[in-house]
């Protein structure tokens, strides 16, 4: 929280940004570390533009789903588990303006009220089949860095039971 108060003019101006730049949806990935700070900067988003479709992903939206925590969250919609088509179907779907509600991998959710079930999607086994990732119509000179992050794993081989990662493949 106090990292979050201290920035707070920071996320302003970035927050600033995001409104004029006219984007209807912004997503977040979530882990344990970021959770906390996800959650007050997706209020501080729907505050001040309430219209705006927030999204949580990751592992610890995951996490959310399976302890019964997702009314606590300040967003509209949760892709839940692996995400690649998730999202692929999910911003489709919400550019078209069909309905969300069926979309496995997909909650939603309205004032606090999860309005829809959760149909899990069953993860790619052959990665194989998903294409390389490419930062092809990205604009990278918006960028201060040449360098993007990109994970290359799927889960965790130690299971630890403090760790999150057990929580969604516990045995």
């Amino acid at each position: 929280e106090l990292v979050f108060k201290t920035t707070l003019p920071l996320l302003d101006r970035f927050i600033d940004e995001l409104i004029a730049s006219g984007a209807p949806t912004v997503g977040f990935s979530l882990n344990y570390r970021n959770l906390d700070f996800g959650n007050m900067l997706a209020t501080r988003i729907k505050e001040r533009a309430p219209n705006l479709t927030l999204i949580f992903g990751g592992p610890e939206s995951f996490a959310q789903n399976k302890l019964g925590y997702l009314h606590k969250n300040a967003v509209d919609i949760f892709v839940i588990g692996e995400g690649e088509q998730t999202l692929v179907d999910l911003m489709k779907a919400l550019r078209e303006g069909k309905p969300l509600a069926g979309i496995p991998g997909v909650v939603t959710r309205k004032e606090g009220i999860i309005m829809s079930g959760f149909t899990p999607r069953k993860p790619e086994m052959k990665l194989d089949r998903l294409p390389y990732p490419t930062y092809a119509g990205l604009p990278l000179e918006k960028y201060s860095t040449r360098r993007l992050p990109m994970l290359m794993s799927r889960g965790c081989v130690c299971h630890c039971r403090f760790c999150v990662d057990y929580i969604l493949n516990a045995p």
